[in-house]
C-alpha cells in the first residue's frame, strides 16, 4: 500500500498505518498527521505555514523529538532559544514548556516522536 508519505509498512504482526485525517490549529496556520503509534511510542508530521507559530505548550507524560525536514526557524524550549534548519533534532523532556516558529517565506517540515505515545489534540 502507499499513501502520500510512501509506502507503509508490515513486520509480521505489527502493522503501521498512515492516519488519514489532518488536524489543523485554527489560527496557527499548521497541519498536523498522527502518523502511527505503537504501545511505546508514536511518530507524526507537521507543516508550519511561513511565519506561523505553535504556541507555548507542555507534554507533561511524554519525551518529544523534533527533526526539522525542511524551512527555518526558532524553537522556545524551557528558557533557551535555538534557530532550526533543515537537519535540526531538539529532544524536549516531559513537562517543558516549548514552542516554536516559522522564519522563512517557505514552511517548516518537521516530524515529531513521542514516547510514551501521545494522540494529539488540537
Amino acid at each position: 500500500m502507499e499513501d502520500s508519505f510512501g509506502p507503509l509498512f508490515s513486520h509480521k504482526d505489527l502493522v503501521l498505518e498512515a492516519c488519514t485525517s489532518t488536524i489543523t490549529a485554527t489560527g496557527h496556520e499548521r497541519k498536523v498527521y498522527n502518523l502511527c503509534s505503537g504501545k511505546h511510542i508514536s511518530l507524526g508530521y507537521e507543516v508550519v505555514e511561513p511565519y506561523a507559530s505553535v504556541p507555548l505548550h507542555t507534554h507533561e507524560a511524554s519525551e518529544e523529538v523534533i527533526h526539522i525536514i525542511s524551512g527555518a526557524g526558532e524553537a522556545t524550549i524551557g528558557d533557551e532559544t535555538f534557530q532550526l534548519v533543515a537537519g535540526s533534532t531538539l529532544l524536549i523532556p516531559i513537562g517543558t514548556p516549548h514552542s516554536f516558529r516559522s522564519t522563512s517565506p517557505d514552511p517548516l517540515t518537521l516530524t515529531f516522536t513521542f514516547s510514551p505515545p501521545v494522540k494529539l489534540q488540537l
